[in-house]
């Protein structure tokens, strides 16, 4: 008996290591410290985030001087991210020289930590040309002008990136000692940053999936868009099987006449999407109305101030405000505190709008698009109380939209509070430029070798069949890949009462009968003419009636 619960304890242990095993590439619990270049620059920062989102959801972003209230050791992996050279505070060196977990050091300041100045020295910087990874078996190499420091590796070290200069000398850009790493590049920005996420495989000790998600997205679909055409799209990709994204907007604003055009003054429209939904499309909310001043719909920005470069502070109509209107800082301050309340609202009614709108057509939104990918971080907040899933790029800072960025694979950021970003990587079909096609399925196979990478791009319907055909047809030929189902996948969409949530394919959809003032005079709409056809057939009956009661009496 003692033997078999001496068994029995052994295989307990055992199964219980594998279990904490299994479950800890789950839950890594990582801190990312950073030393700024300047205030606000938090671009390479949120790139960072976002690799690292693709391997835990759980993600501390803390600045070098704001560790007080960090507890180093409740942290699975560290990762310090130095921009600028400067003296570190004592707590951030005495917390990461004591962490027993891997530890990744990213550009300047790493040789204040002693447990990885034991194992390569900096020497200056150089200049790289090119960058070399060997990837699955296969060698990827970008040729792109990068600083890095120069740095010189003990035997013990391993080499994971090379980079080499003008000359054809070769530079460590990656290396790693055991548990700790390395990254000697300056920045981030692709292709740095695709090296980077594929090292961080072996950072957090996962496994890839072997596949790669494909998605195809119908982008700037309105009211005022070709019923005829997006159905002809429709019944290809449906006898093809493919499933698809539709970024839908529900408002089209005409520059000239600034009259709004609504999915209810578009039935055959509305009957062409509802087909597209049935069929493999998934919708995704696009916006409200795609555009914030003057702009068309689908050309405007919506949630960014492109004018001014600054988030949504005033009303399309008021005269754009900036310091040098104001008399003083504090007054400056004023304003752009009451701004900040009026993009919370803005956004906020926007999204409820479109949601709202979509709904009452029997049109369910399961992601977000923000036009152009231009939105504030607060945005981000205010999105993700209402979706789970975000498609296409991130703004990477709140100074400028001209920073856009999208990791290979599937991430979940802390600054997107939650959303999973599905990313776009290989861009759109250009209408007047034939090469484009080429081009994206050009960039789609230079990321194929990447772990889970996903192959994901945009189409214009009003471009016509054609170019889709052909997009579609150099996505297929793509090796070990398959196509993204938003439907298979749990999303959730929440607006006012309307719930919406996806699972197995299947769109569960709560919400009151009537869950808007916007479907209420849809409603009214659609009785109308109902109401009119009975009291025309009441009519005709009564006079039938009385025709006939004075031809008897006649």
């Amino acid at each position: 008996m003692g033997k078999i619960i001496s068994v029995l304890l052994v295989l307990f242990f055992i199964l219980n290591i594998e279990i904490v095993h299994a479950s800890g590439e789950k839950t890594h619990n990582v801190l990312i410290v950073y030393t700024p270049k300047e205030a606000g620059d938090l671009a390479e920062v949120r790139i960072l985030d976002s690799l690292v989102g693709h391997f835990t959801e759980r993600i501390t972003v803390v600045k070098d001087t704001e560790l007080e209230n960090v507890d180093i050791r409740t942290f699975t992996h560290v990762l310090y991210m130095g921009h600028v050279e400067k003296q570190l505070p004592r707590k951030l060196v005495k917390d990461v020289t004591d962490f027993k977990g891997p530890v990744f050091l990213i550009g300047k300041n790493s040789e204040q930590f002693p447990q990885h100045s034991n194992f390569f020295k900096s020497d200056g910087g150089v200049l790289v040309s090119s960058m070399h990874l060997q990837v699955n078996g296969a060698e990827m190499k970008f040729a792109e002008e990068r600083l890095a420091e120069r740095i010189e590796t003990e035997k013990a070290a391993q080499t994971l990136v090379n980079g080499v200069d003008a000359s054809g000398t070769e530079y460590p850009l990656v290396i790693k000692k055991g548990k700790d790493y390395y990254y000697a590049l300056e920045s981030l920005f692709n292709p740095s940053g695709y090296f980077l996420g594929e090292i961080l495989f072996d950072f957090f000790d996962t496994t890839p999936s072997g596949k790669h998600m494909m998605y195809l997205r119908l982008e700037d679909v309105h009211p005022k868009a070709d019923a005829d055409e997006l159905m002809e799209i429709a019944r290809f990709l449906n006898e093809k099987k493919i499933p698809y994204i539709i970024a839908l907007i529900p408002v089209y604003v005409d520059p000239d006449t600034k009259k709004e055009i609504h999915l209810k003054d578009a039935p055959k429209l509305v009957r062409t999407l509802k087909y597209m939904q049935d069929h493999g499309g998934s919708v995704i909310l696009h916006g409200y109305r795609h555009q914030y001043r003057q702009q068309e719909t689908g050309e405007g920005f919506e949630f960014w101030d492109v004018d001014m470069d600054r988030p949504i502070l005033q009303d399309n109509d008021e005269k754009p405000l900036s310091r040098k209107d104001f008399n003083s800082d504090q007054a400056y301050d004023t304003f752009l505190s009451k701004g900040t309340r009026f993009e919370e609202k803005y956004i906020g009614n926007a999204i409820l709008n479109g949601v709202q709108e979509l709904t009452a057509h029997e049109l369910y939104p399961l992601a977000f698009e923000a036009p152009h990918y231009a939105m504030s971080e607060k945005g981000y907040e205010i999105l993700s109380k209402h979706f789970s899933t975000y498609i296409g790029q991130v703004q990477l800072s709140n100074q400028t939209w001209k920073q856009e960025y999208a990791p290979l694979y599937t991430s979940t950021p802390s600054f997107l509070y939650g959303m999973r970003l599905f990313p776009e990587t290989v861009g759109y079909v250009l209408g007047n430029d034939p090469q484009s096609v080429s081009e994206m399925k050009r960039k789609a196979v230079s990321l194929l070798p990447f772990s889970d990478a996903v192959i994901a791009g945009f189409y214009h319907p009003y471009l016509g069949i054609d170019g889709l055909k052909d997009l579609v047809a150099a996505f297929e030929k793509l090796p070990n890949t398959e196509w993204l189902d938003l439907k298979d996948l749990d999303n959730q969409t929440v607006a006012d009462d309307i719930n919406i949530a996806t699972a197995k394919g299947k769109v569960n959809v709560e919400k009151k009968s009537i869950s808007s003032e916007y479907e209420q005079k849809l409603a009214i709409s659609k009785t109308i003419p109902w109401l009119i056809a009975v009291l025309s057939g009441v009519s005709v009956l009564i006079y039938w009636l009385v025709r006939r009661r004075s031809s008897k009496k006649t």
